[in-house]
């Protein structure tokens, strides 16, 4: 339970950097490659993958917790929340600095959902790390 508390508390800290929102006149948000990696890196959560789902994390994710206590978090959150379904992208947000965090490349993404007859929301951190988008941090509520 202490891990997972660390876990939060980590992804919380993670978002509390400075922040922009993605201009959507771009291109479609769900066709940007950090979307499409988060959408995939989701259906190994969605899947039960958990251990496959820490193997495609960024180091600062794997360096937070071990492929263990991943899983046994995971296994925890997917209990009291066990399918989601009509997830929906809400946003983008782009920011080089997130607190606790080397500078680089982050994108906050923001799914909605329901799980049973309750709204939730999923808040993944992405990472570009050699050029790949992985995922930094991942929170439910």
């Amino acid at each position: 339970m202490r891990r997972f508390l660390i876990i939060l508390l980590l992804t919380t800290i993670l978002l509390s950097g400075c922040k922009e929102k993605y201009p959507e006149s771009s291109e479609s948000l769900s066709d940007l490659p950090e979307v499409m990696a988060a959408q995939e890196w989701l259906l190994r959560i969605d899947n039960a993958d958990f251990a496959e789902s820490w193997e495609q994390a960024s180091e600062l994710l794997q360096n937070a917790v071990t492929c263990t206590e991943w899983i046994m978090i995971m296994e925890s959150l997917r209990k009291s929340n066990p399918a989601i379904e009509n997830r929906t992208l809400k946003e983008v947000t782009l920011t080089s600095f997130l607190e606790a965090a080397p500078e680089g490349d982050y994108r906050i993404i923001e799914f909605r959902g329901e799980s049973g007859n309750e709204e939730v929301v999923e808040t993944i951190t992405m990472q570009l790390s050699g050029g790949v988008w992985k995922v930094a941090g991942y929170l439910l509520r």
